[in-house]
Formats: structure tokens, sequence, C-alpha cells
């Protein structure tokens, strides 16, 4: 190694020993010695197992042999634009590349200059020119030096410094031109070797990223999965050694173990171990540093292996809105963490204080999404327009929600609180979400069950999960689910229209298995059978399209238009983009939109013929405005 940035004090400046620079090509055997010498590095370059580190060796080889020279360091550069030793060569040593590897230059005049004049530069009695680090020099035996760059596009990118090991060396023009030849062809081939490395170190970064968070998916799922099965802590502690190979302690806030467990099929020398911390062990002063650090807001602290301890230990906290609740900790007792244990942890207890927090107030919170939600469903004044109180319940006002109503069912008509229960527990694990259970309505012998729907659910889902849920019943409770209402305070009007189809099921001649039953699905029928006569037409219609007259209002659109001139035109894509002048694209954007807004499916008959309907009615009495307004003249007028 001939170059480093170890500082030193400089001396007076001397006389710079002159270069004259040569030619810039090398004709006849010179070149071919520098081609050949290149050639060895092409063919190394393309072997497989052939090292970034054995390819700069290499270079640096070749070219002091193209020297005459018996020593050199190959460096690269780093992003800081100072160069980092990677490897060396010398003719009397085995090995050099870990010396060369420790050092790092470009702070020195000697680099400097290699790098602005992208040349070789010779430097002839080394340790006593100004330009390099003299003390280096001397603690080297360097007497005469060359850096050679190895320059791409201009920029360069290496240096190989060369030097005899003490002894003086004679650079000619020819020396020079020839060293430049070469290591402008190596240049090439290093610089493309350079990147595949990074690009191999990027993979396998991201490679160990990739595996890094599947493990934690991994143990964080079966966590979620053993927690939401209403198992015990120990059950669901189980789960997570087993994955992770090794002890799991649970402690309360003054590190007192509550629970722990073994991974199963842990080895012999497991067995019959208490892996929780003792007495002994939480003397230890850095126990109290690490729970002070904790507190301070660390994720996790390691705790170091003692003649007590024994093994290494993972520590978490759990705590939630500043109340401590206790630690968790994993014990290195079968095999050395992995890199993402700590991560690992850290999700398992933040399950636990969610599971731990869902459970504290599951009950009460549903008591009062019921209470909430009978308001909403009976119509009482401040149900629909206090959002903080739905809110408090526990309810999302902006999902859109669905009611089912169950009976009457039997002899005694009456639906028993059972059979409700069984429904809503089955509709739950049928459709992933949350069913609050409203109770008895009317005379008492219906139970209304409300539905949240969650994106990106749409009528087939919702129609799929109800007929789950009672196929997995007895399948004697009759069922009638509403329409799907955008807004929670839209519920009263769903089931009012709900309950009169129920009673047109009810009414009907022929008892015969009717399934679920949806009220869109008779939606005519009820406005036929009923007594609202037109006002109930108008209803209806206004709860079809005002969705779309809103959306239009406010944002300037023609979703409504396009609807109407869709229907018109038979469901024909082609003739309605005709008829409103516009491209095809923009009708079927336009009717996705209708979809989104309004719940009106564009290749549904049942949809399109409930839309055409409201259209009518629309023409001809030329009510329907937008949900907004509607609601606040309700509100008036209560």
């Amino acid at each position: 190694m001939t170059v480093t940035t170890m500082a030193g004090v400089e001396p007076a400046p001397q006389p710079r020993p002159e270069r004259r620079p040569g030619p810039t090509t090398v004709v006849g055997p010179e070149f071919h010695r520098a081609v050949d010498a290149f050639q060895s590095v092409a063919r190394a370059a393309s072997t497989p197992s052939v090292t970034l580190e054995d390819l700069l060796r290499l270079t640096g080889e070749q070219l002091c042999r193209l020297l005459g020279m018996s020593r050199c360091s190959v460096y690269l550069r780093r992003r800081d634009g100072r160069f980092q030793g990677r490897v060396g060569y010398c003719t009397s040593q085995a090995n050099i590349d870990s010396t060369a590897s420790r050092r790092v230059t470009g702070r020195d005049r000697f680099t400097a200059e290699i790098v602005d004049t992208a040349s070789p530069i010779v430097v002839v009695d080394a340790s006593q020119d100004s330009r390099t680090v003299q003390r280096m020099m001397r603690q080297w035996r360097v007497k005469d030096v060359v850096g050679v760059p190895l320059v791409v596009d201009g920029e360069v990118i290496g240096i190989i410094y060369a030097d005899d090991q003490g002894q003086p060396h004679t650079f000619t023009d020819a020396d020079m031109t020839l060293a430049t030849t070469f290591a402008n062809l190596s240049a090439y081939v290093v610089q493309q070797a350079w990147s595949q490395q990074q690009a191999s170190a990027r993979a396998n970064a991201a490679e160990q990223e990739r595996h890094h968070l599947a493990r934690v998916a991994s143990v964080r799922a079966a966590a979620a999965e053993a927690l939401s099965a209403d198992v015990d802590l120990r059950a669901a502690l189980q789960r997570v050694a087993d994955l992770l190979g090794q002890p799991v302690v649970r402690y309360d806030r003054d590190l007192r173990p509550t629970c722990w467990v073994l991974p199963a099929g842990a080895p012999e020398r497991m067995t019959g171990i208490r892996p929780a911390l003792s007495g002994a062990d939480l003397l230890h002063p850095d126990v109290p540093q690490a729970v002070a650090k904790l507190r301070r807001g660390a994720g996790h602290v390691v705790l170091r292996t003692t003649p007590e301890r024994r093994c290494r230990r993972l520590l978490v906290r759990l705590a939630r809105e500043d109340r401590e609740e206790g630690y968790l900790e994993l014990c290195e007792m079968g095999g050395p963490f992995q890199p993402s244990d700590a991560a690992v942890l850290e999700e398992v207890a933040a399950l636990l204080l969610f599971t731990a927090a869902v459970e504290e107030s599951a009950r009460p919170r549903q008591r009062d999404a019921a209470a909430v939600l009978d308001r909403l469903v009976r119509g009482a004044d401040d149900a629909g327009t206090d959002r903080d109180l739905v809110v408090a319940a526990g309810i999302d006002p902006d999902l859109r929600h669905a009611a089912l109503l169950l009976g009457p069912s039997g002899d005694d008509g009456a639906v028993t609180a059972a059979a409700a229960a069984g429904v809503a527990d089955r509709l739950d694990t049928a459709s992933g979400s949350h069913v609050w259970g409203v109770g008895h309505v009317e005379a008492g012998d219906r139970v209304v069950l409300v539905l949240e729907i969650a994106e990106p659910w749409g009528r087939t889902e919702l129609r799929d999960a109800v007929q789950a849920a009672l196929e997995d019943g007895d399948g004697a409770v009759p069922v009638v689910v509403s329409d799907v209402v955008a807004r929670v305070d839209q519920l009263k009007g769903a089931v009012e229209r709900a309950h009169e189809v129920a009673e047109l099921v009810e009414r009907r001649p022929v008892r015969h298995e009717l399934g679920p039953v949806f009220a869109e699905d008779f939606e005519l029928m009820r406005l036929a059978s009923g007594g609202g006569g037109v006002g109930g037409a108008e209803r209806a219609a206004q709860l079809v399209l005002a969705p779309l007259v809103g959306y239009d209002r406010e944002h300037g659109g023609n979703l409504l238009s396009t609807l109407r001139a869709f229907i018109e035109c038979g469901a024909q894509y082609r003739a309605t983009a005709s008829r409103l002048a516009v491209h095809e694209n923009t009708v079927r954007y336009r009717l996705h939109r209708v979809a989104e807004v309004a719940g009106i499916d564009p290749a549904s008959f049942h949809d399109l013929s409930r839309a055409a309907f409201a259209l009518q009615v629309d023409r001809l009495q030329g009510v329907v405005r937008p949900a907004r307004e509607c609601a606040a003249d309700a509100a008036c007028e209560s």
C-alpha cells in the first residue's frame, strides 16, 4: 500500500519532479502487450466465479507486470469523492488485501492531481514530496510511485498506486502511455463488474428485507388469528414461541412473570428451565437502565448475557396511552436472534395491547351502538344528525349499511333471541363485517340486524354473504334485506320499505320457500300494492336518483343525463355515445361513476329497471332533488 489519508504536517513545497507527457497511442509490440494484459482481465470478468476483488487484484497485477513493478494497491471511488482501498498485490507477500482495504485516500495533493488530470502521475522520492502523506511513504518504504487512474467517460472511478518496494524506478513516456492504454481498457470492465456487484448487493438486501417483512407478517398473522379466536394469552404466546423457536415471557408492570411458554419441540436443554427473569436478575443495574430506555420511547432493548441470565433477552414494553401494563420478552435460547425478531416482538406487543383495548371496551360500546342504531331505525330526532353520537358508539357513519328483518317465525311468530344471535354470528363470519343487533321493532314480531358494508363490497357480495349465513343455519328464520344506504341516517326509510315488503311476503297465498328476500327486488310491487300512490313513487325515485342529482350539481357533471340516455338507447354504449356526441369510453367512465355514486350497475337489468322507473317519475313530477336538501327539509319538518 502506498497512499493513505492519514494527515501529517506537510513540509515546505519542493520542486515537483517533471513528468513528460507521452504519446496518446501505443504502436507496435507495446500496444499488443497492453491488449494482451487487458484480455486476461476481460477473460476473468466473464468467469462467473471471479469476484470484483479478484478482478481488481488481477488488474493491479497486470499493470505491475507491464511497468516492471512489484507492488500495488487498487482503490475505488466512494460517494463522498474519496477513494476506498479494496485489494493489493505484492510479489513478495502472499496477500496484502487486509492492509489495503483499511486505507482511504483523496485529501492529499497527489491523489487530487491524478483526479484533476485523469492521467498517470509519477512522484519521485515520495517520502520527501509534499504532495504525499510522507509518514506513510516512509512507513511503507515507498521510493518512487505512480498513480494510474481508471477513467470511464471522463470520470475517475478508481486509482491504482504502484511502486517497487523501496527501490527507485525509472518511468518512461512509453510506460505512461502503456499504463494509460491498459487502464482505460480495463476501467470499463471494472465498472461493469462493480455495477453488477452493487446490483447483486441491492438484490440481496431487498431479499433480506422481503424475508424480514414476510416473517414479521407471518408471526403477526398467527398471533392475530390466535387472539381473534378467543384463546387465552398462553395459547396465543405459544403460537409466537413456536414460530420464532424461542421462549416467550409476559411480565406485569413490576417485571413479575405472569405467563411464559417454551416452543414446541424445544431441545432437551430447555426442558425444565424457567426462562423468566429471576429476582437476582432484576438487581443487575442494566435492567432498570433498560426499563428507563423503554419508558423514554425505545421500541425494544436487548439485555446482554450474564452468569445469572445465561442468555440474551429481547424486551419490549406494553403501554397504552401512557398506562404501563407490562413487558414482553423473547429469550435467546433456541438459537441466535434473527434480524426480524425485534420487529416481530413489537408487533405482537401491539396486538396484545389492541386486543386488551377491544376486550375492555367491546361490551359497553356494543350496547351503545345497539341503542344508537335503535334510535336511527325508529327515527329519533337526534340520532341521524348527531354525528358525534354515532361515532362515539363505534359506528362508522361514512360506511354503507343494510338492515335485515328477521321473522316472524313459526306458529308463535316471534323470533327468539338465540335464533337472531345465530344469524348475526353467521353473517358476521360470512361477511367479515360487524353485525349490530338492534332489537325488536313494530309489533315485536321482527328483529332488525344492521350490517356494516365496507368497500369494495357490492350487491353480489352482500347477497352471497346473506345466502351463506342462512344456509349454515336451520333455514327457519324468514329474512328480508333492505336497500343498501349510503348514510346511517337513511336507515329508517330503508327499514320501513323492507317492512312493507315483509308484509307482502307474509300475505302471499302460497307458502313456498323463498329464501332471503331483498327489498329492492320487489320495489315496484311494493309501490303498486301500497297506499302511497304518487307520493310513494316520488319517494322511491328520490331514493334512486338523488345521489346523482347532488353529484351533478356539486361537480358540474352529467351522470344523470348519461344514465337517462343509456336507458333510452337500450343500454347500448355506442348508441349512447352517438346521442351524447362523446367518445364511447367517456360513456363507460360516467356509468362507472354512476355505479360508485348511486349503486346503479349498468350491467344489471334489475338496477336499470329501477332507474328507468325513477326517471319516468322524475320526468312526470320533476321532484328529485339532492339528498342533502331532502334531509334538511325533513329536519325542519320534524
